[in-house]
């Protein structure tokens, strides 16, 4: 992911279009390099030294090979030769608006939602804990099974409110379910929930280097689905799904 035009303090324009070892991305965060290496769920920082030897990499440039071979030797590039350069805009927007901060509509929540609720948090618990983190994203890629036509992000201000309705009435059910909170988990399963109903946002993994920090959340346009404005904006987005 290519740094460009800031659109916040933490958060940048992402752009990976470079020819790195499969499920590998990276941000530019707090003058840092940072990558994610989804394959082996972990994040880490390039030595100062390395940073803009892969930056330059990273644009596309061409580089020495003593320098290839020391990014190799730190598994960051394909095992054979690219044929093609990727391509992939990984930017979103900065978050200006919460479902978490919306008030809520009156009303209980119904029996049947929290049950739906509680088996699809318990089934992706599940999915994350026997399966490669790598494999559990790359599922939520493609359209849904079922999808007879295309899912609805937030275009309209009718769309908002649907997923702002869909975010709360998620969030009302998640109190009876018996598993601990957690970033990813729920932003994968609010995203399975948002998919039934018609509806999808994007998954975003952000970044904070100092101290690091790593999160998920799913965001449509400028509208957080399940995190404060504020929490967000202090992570530069690296993988947006």
């Amino acid at each position: 992911m290519k740094e460009g035009a800031p659109c916040a303090p933490s958060f940048v324009k992402t752009e990976m279009a470079v020819c790195l070892r499969e499920h590998l991305y990276y941000c530019q965060a707090g003058g840092r390099v940072v990558l994610m290496d989804l394959e082996r769920d972990s994040y880490f920082l390039l030595a100062r030294d390395l940073e803009s030897i892969f930056l330059a990499h990273a644009a596309g440039h061409e580089t020495q090979q003593v320098d290839r071979q020391r990014l190799a030797a730190l598994d960051l590039l394909p095992n054979a030769a690219c044929e093609r350069q990727l391509a992939v805009d990984c930017s979103v927007p900065p978050p200006a608006r919460s479902a978490t901060e919306e008030p809520a509509s009156p009303g209980q929540i119904r029996a049947a939602v929290v049950i739906e609720v509680a088996w699809i948090v318990l089934s992706t618990k599940r999915r994350l804990a026997t399966e490669n983190i790598a494999t559990v994203i790359d599922r939520y890629r493609l359209p849904p099974r079922r999808a007879a036509e295309p899912l609805t992000f937030g275009n309209t201000t009718a769309d908002d409110k649907r997923l702002i309705d869909a975010a709360h009435d998620y969030a009302a059910a998640r109190r009876f379910v018996p598993a601990k909170p957690s970033c990813l988990l729920d932003t994968l399963a609010l995203r399975t929930f948002l998919a039934r109903r018609r509806l999808t946002a994007s998954i975003v993994f952000g970044v904070s280097p100092a101290p690091f920090a790593a999160h998920a959340w799913l965001q449509s346009g400028d509208l957080v689905l399940n995190e404060t404005v504020s929490y967000a904006r202090m992570h530069t987005p690296i993988l947006v799904v």
